[in-house]
Order: C-alpha cells, then sequence, then structure tokens
C-alpha cells in the first residue's frame, strides 16, 4: 500500500507566545533580504570562480613547467575534473547537515574548508597537493551549491523568491567575471612564464569571499522553515519579521508562521518511523518532487552551455583568433551574463514564471547551436584559411547564446529546488544538485573533449537534438509551475491536477481566510 499525505484541518487556535519587546519596526528590512541574497550568493560565487580559474591556471606556462604537465593532457585534465567530483561527494554531504546543523551551518561549514583548499592549491609544491586541494575546494562548492539555493527560498517572499533565487546564478556569474578578468591581468604580466605569483594569486583571491562568508552569516538571520523544523516558532516568527514586516502585514506573516508549522506537522506524520532518505523515494508525491527538482539541473546542463564556458578559448581560436583576443573575449562573454540576469530576476522569474521561459528559451537554444554549427563547419576555406565575416558571425552567436541561456534555464536549476517539501528538502536537496548539476557536469567535461576532437561541429547538433526532442517535451507535460506560491502550498500541485491561485497579496489572503490574533504576537514590539 502506497503512504499518503494525511489531510490536517488548520488549526485556528494555534499560538506562539512571544515576550512584549521594544518597538523595532526595522525600516531595513529590504537591505537586509538584498544582504542576505548577496553574503550567502557569495558561496556560489566560488563555484565559479573556481570554476574559471583552473582553465587559465592549467594553461600558465608557469604552472606547466613547475609540474611538469605541459605535454600531459590527461593530468591536465584530472587537475579539472577532480573539482567536480569533490562537489558530488560535498553536495550529497550537504544533506547530512541542513536538516540536523542548518542552512546557515552547512553554508559557513563550507566556507571555511574552501579556505582549506584554496591553501592547499596556492602552495602546492607537488602535484598531488594541487589535487588534494581541488577535491577539498569541490567538496566545499558542493556543499554550498545546495545550502545556498535552499537558504535563500526559506527566507524569501513568496512573491519575490525567484528574484532572490536569482543570487545564486548571479554570483555564480560574478565568479566566472572575476576569474576571467584576474585570469587576463594574469596573462599579461611581463614574464610569465618564470612567475609563479601569475598561477598562485588567482588561486589565492578565492579565500576572501570564503573567509566573509564564514564570518558575515553569523550576523543573517536562520532560515526560518529551518527554525519550526527545530521547534524554534518564536524565533521563525522574529526572523519574518525582521525581513518583511512593512507596519501592515502583520496578520500575514502570522497565518504564514501557522501555515508552515502545520505543514511540517504533516509531513512529519507520513512514515514517521523511517529516515528522511527513506521516505523521500517511498512517498510518491515527494518521490516526484524530487525529480521535479532534479530534471532541470539535467537539462541545464544539456543545453550545451558548459561546452561554451569551459572550451571558448579554444573555440575562439578553432574562429581564428589569438590567445590574447581569445582571453579578452571570454572576459567580455562572462561580463553580459550577470547583466542579462539581473534583468531576468527583477523583470520576469517572478512574473512570467518558471517554465515560459525555458519552454520559448529551450528552441531557441538549439536554433542557435545549429546555426553555430553551420558557421563553424564553414569557418575555413579548403586552403586551411580563416573566413573573418564567418568568424564574426560565430563570436556573435556565442553571445547571443549566452544571454538566451540566462534569460531561460540559466537560473533554473537552482530555482526548481523550491518544489521539494520541508520533510526532506535537505536531503532531496542534496541529491537534485550532486546528480542533476555535477554529476551531469562531470559526464559532459569528460565527453565533450573527445567529441569535439571526433566529430567537431556535428557535435553541437546533437544538443540541438537532445532539446528539441528530450528537454522541450519533458518541460512541457512533466515540469510544474510554483511562480507566487508559498512553498508549502506547492505541495497542492501534486494533490490534483488543478493549479492553486497563487498568493500574491497579504491583505487578499487575509480576506479570503480571516484568522484570529494571535496572542503576544505584535510584529511592532519584535526586536
Amino acid at each position: 500500500m502506497k503512504p499518503t499525505l494525511p489531510t490536517l484541518p488548520i488549526n485556528h487556535s494555534f499560538r506562539v507566545p512571544l515576550r512584549p519587546q521594544q518597538s523595532t519596526n526595522d525600516p531595513m528590512g529590504k537591505l537586509l533580504v538584498l544582504s542576505l541574497g548577496f553574503s550567502a550568493g557569495l558561496g556560489t560565487c566560488l563555484h565559479g570562480y573556481n570554476s574559471g580559474v583552473i582553465s587559465h591556471v592549467i594553461s600558465n606556462p608557469h604552472f606547466n613547467a613547475y609540474f611538469n604537465t605541459g605535454d600531459k593532457a590527461d593530468v591536465l585534465g584530472a587537475v579539472v575534473s577532480v573539482f567536480a567530483g569533490g562537489a558530488v561527494v560535498g553536495s550529497l554531504a550537504s544533506g547530512l547537515l541542513l536538516d540536523t546543523y542548518g542552512r546557515r551551518f552547512t553554508i559557513q561549514t563550507g566556507a571555511v574548508i574552501s579556505i582549506l583548499g584554496v591553501i592547499l592549491q596556492a602552495s602546492a609544491v607537488r602535484l598531488s597537493m594541487m589535487l588534494i586541494g581541488r577535491i577539498i575546494s569541490g567538496l566545499a562548492i558542493g556543499m554550498m551549491s545546495v545550502g545556498v539555493p535552499l537558504y535563500l527560498m526559506e527566507c524569501a517572499y513568496e512573491t519575490s523568491r525567484g528574484f532572490l533565487l536569482g543570487f545564486v546564478q548571479l554570483m555564480i556569474l560574478m565568479g566566472f567575471v572575476a576569474s576571467s578578468w584576474v585570469g587576463y591581468a594574469a596573462h599579461n604580466v611581463p614574464n610569465a612564464q618564470l612567475n609563479a605569483f601569475t598561477w598562485r594569486f588567482p588561486i589565492a583571491i578565492a579565500a576572501i569571499p570564503a573567509v566573509f562568508i564564514a564570518f558575515a552569516l553569523q550576523w543573517l538571520p536562520e532560515s526560518p522553515r529551518y527554525l519550526i523544523r527545530q521547534g524554534m516558532t518564536e524565533q521563525a516568527y522574529k526572523t519574518m519579521v525582521k525581513l518583511y514586516y512593512d507596519g501592515t502585514n502583520r496578520e500575514f506573516i502570522q497565518r504564514s508562521i501557522q501555515e508552515i508549522s502545520q505543514q511540517w506537522k504533516k509531513e512529519r506524520q507520513v512514515m514517521p518511523v523511517v529516515s528522511d532518505w527513506v521516505a523521500m523515494w517511498k512517498v510518491p508525491q515527494w518521490r516526484a518532487r524530487v525529480f521535479n527538482a532534479t530534471l532541470p539541473s539535467v537539462f541545464t546542463q544539456f543545453t550545451g552551455i558548459n561546452i561554451i564556458t569551459y572550451y571558448q578559448d579554444q573555440i575562439y581560436t578553432d574562429l581564428g583568433q589569438s590567445d590574447a583576443v581569445a582571453l579578452m573575449y571570454g572576459a567580455f562573454y562572462h561580463s553580459v551574463a550577470p547583466l542579462v540576469v539581473i534583468i531576468f530576476m527583477t523583470f520576469i522569474i517572478d512574473s512570467a514564471g518558471r517554465r515560459k521561459p525555458i519552454l520559448w528559451g529551450t528552441p531557441a537554444l538549439a536554433a542557435l547551436f545549429i546555426i553555430f554549427a553551420i558557421i563553424s563547419s564553414q569557418m575555413r576555406s579548403p586552403t586551411g584559411e580563416v573566413n573573418k565575416s564567418v568568424s564574426s558571425a560565430g563570436v556573435g552567436i556565442m553571445f547571443l547564446f549566452n544571454i538566451i541561456f540566462n534569460l531561460s534555464w540559466g537560473p533554473m536549476g537552482w530555482t526548481y529546488l523550491e518544489v521539494i517539501p520541508l520533510r526532506v528538502r535537505g536531503k532531496g536537496g542534496a541529491v537534485a544538485v550532486a546528480v542533476g548539476n555535477w554529476t551531469m557536469n562531470v559526464i559532459v567535461s569528460q565527453i565533450s573533449p573527445q567529441a569535439m576532437d571526433a566529430i567537431n561541429w556535428k557535435y553541437y547538433i546533437i544538443y540541438a537534438i537532445f532539446m528539441l526532442v528530450v528537454t522541450f517535451p519533458s518541460v512541457w507535460f512533466y515540469i510544474k509551475e510554483p511562480m507566487g506560491m508559498s512553498l508549502e502550498s506547492i505541495d497542492k500541485l501534486w494533490q490534483d491536477n488543478s493549479q492553486p491561485e497563487p498568493r500574491n497579496n497579504s491583505m487578499e489572503l487575509v480576506k479570503r481566510n480571516p484568522t484570529p490574533r494571535f496572542e503576544h504576537m505584535h510584529a511592532e514590539n519584535i526586536a
């Protein structure tokens, strides 16, 4: 017999006892939310920086001379790929910490571990030190790549949750921007082939945001959902007041606390004697929700964006550009993406939703890859001469691909973690990121170099076909739309085939479902 979720009545006598305190109607609530997005988002900034800077390190003349790796492509490939392998382990390990010790603690732990990885890499005197440092850094980034989006979504106001989750992708891209310009600057240092500083310093910079994260998060609030999970309802209410009280929405915050508490109580009654790891797969609804969170990450990797991101220097060279120009193009390429994501997170994701952008973005990206494949096939004449006009068109297509990707699929792999229920959110998020993002990343990074050598431009067409034949119909028929819904009301998407009405306004909610005043829960008296 399949386990089912019980239906619990709303308990209108629910009370959260709070002691009256000095009034602190904080006008800085929005600034606190932005600070939370930026500070926690630095964890994913390290993801982008570590992923981007290594391409400059392994091409550094002094690095290759120092470790004697200039003609050892397999060794250099290992230096790159062990990072993603460590991230798979780290993201899975985060599932053991998130629900036990909290979202903030998991992110801070990842930051501390990241500092250790940076120290080993920047001070490496043997290749084994570099490899161990890369694995440890990957472990840390894997932990933060789960902890950061879960932390942000659980602190977000439901109608602006997409905006706050956009910081995950934005900060990843900012990390890539930083690594690109640092790599470009290091390339132009005089006598770079004689200077260890040109590769040790770019690695060491990653310790700066890690130190900031480890200390800054101590002054930011814990997720109110985690606090309720731990039975700390009073503290959860105080946190929501600090984040979102505007002088008029006290009843909305009270009802939100009640809704979270009721949902948590309902989920605890499902298979209470088994572990969350088991319940996550045995409850059909929860299993479906974990799959719904995982698939967008898988499909993001199979847009082919990583081919351009990780191999763009080679692509620019194949398009006839010099090494210096290729590095400059790469820096500009990464600089465009954050601006696009800011537009997307501000104006699109919380108004157009999640499904619509990826439904139009998928065929658009497929079409661009087909065009890019055609351009690449015509790049050189039979005599080997580069066609400059065709080369310029190829660079333009790459930039356009980057723009459309970040207006559609870019933030979605992280955003869809919101559909996982609270009971298994830490463990389900760990599985979704480990499998959907990092494992697929390893597969793509291992296959792509050989495939590009073997079939060259035809490899782009494979991704285009996959997007049209697999990705688009899967999104159309399977992926749900959670825009504007509280994390708790998302549960209704899997209860029946009807789409529940999003809660867009706190006063509308109170009018539709009036709640009695909670004793002692006066937002204006919360410190």
